[in-house]
């Protein structure tokens, strides 16, 4: 049993996404410095196959269903708790070859940090009293934060890991997409509940731990967005018109709806 484990998490429909972005190429680099887990929603034959050449510790095979919330509780159910656990997706990845070298040195530097991660900032879940009596988890009521971990991924303590342990996501959460985000936002206020201390990953959103393609652009609303949120007025609008500026480099018009809104939200405090 090695200090870290890394997992995987994926799915019949997304498998492939984990050698599009060469992390798989790194993984091998390195594959006897920590133990492996996948999860795996769905029998693709393809997908298993995949997986199996990187000989993993464990490997859990899950109908696919209740999106990544389902699969997160079903990991942390049956994994064993290890000194440092990485819970990523299919299409998360690192682009420096250091990656491993960087996480060892934060659990060296930080020991005291439970859950790095990519922190995201949004309103908080509507009626949350409703739906957490509705799951069975009104122990949360207090807690409805603004501030979330995306993915429900990143490098986890053995404290974060053992507490995680003690209260599971629920079983009773619907199936499909809105209350896959749900999931996300809870899991983030089980992590306040627990007291667990959670921190961006250094260098800022997507710098180090990437998310599929498009990280600069996220980089810049999310930061934006980030400071929108902790009323640090001027920061946000220095972000969103960066935000603005790659997107017109770049033709990315999708979604100009919510940068002009929350321009002028920023605009309006300012």
């Amino acid at each position: 049993m090695k200090k870290l484990l890394v997992n995987i998490i994926s799915s019949e429909k997304t498998w492939q996404n984990f050698t599009k972005y060469n992390f798989h190429e790194k993984i091998k680099k390195c594959r006897n410095e920590f133990d492996l887990g996948i999860v795996l929603n769905g029998y693709e034959q393809k997908a298993i196959n995949l997986y199996k050449q990187f000989k993993p510790e464990y490997f859990f095979l899950r109908d696919n269903s209740g999106f990544d919330p389902a699969a997160i509780r079903h990991l942390l159910k049956l994994i064993p708790v290890y000194a440092y656990t990485l819970i990523l997706h299919d299409d998360h990845w690192f682009e420096t070859d250091l990656w491993l070298v960087k996480i060892k040195e934060l659990i060296e530097k930080y020991p005291e940090i439970d859950i790095w991660g990519n922190i995201l900032y949004n309103d908080p879940l509507r009626n949350h009293k409703e739906l957490y009596e509705q799951l069975g988890i009104q122990t949360l009521n207090k807690f409805n934060s603004i501030e979330y971990i995306h993915g429900m991924s990143g490098l986890f303590s053995r404290n974060a890991i053992t507490k995680l342990k003690t209260f599971l996501m629920p079983e009773t959460l619907k199936d499909g997409k809105t209350y896959a985000n749900y999931g996300e936002r809870i899991f983030s206020n089980i992590i306040f509940y627990l007291g667990l201390k959670l921190v961006q990953f250094p260098e800022g959103l997507y710098k180090f731990l990437k998310h599929g393609e498009g990280n600069e652009r996220s980089y810049l609303f999310s930061t934006a967005n980030k400071f929108l949120y902790t009323n640090e007025f001027e920061k946000a609008k220095e972000y969103f018109y960066k935000y603005y500026e790659y997107c017109q480099r770049t033709n990315f018009t999708k979604h100009y709806d919510l940068l002009f809104g929350n321009l002028a939200i920023t605009h309006y405090y300012l």
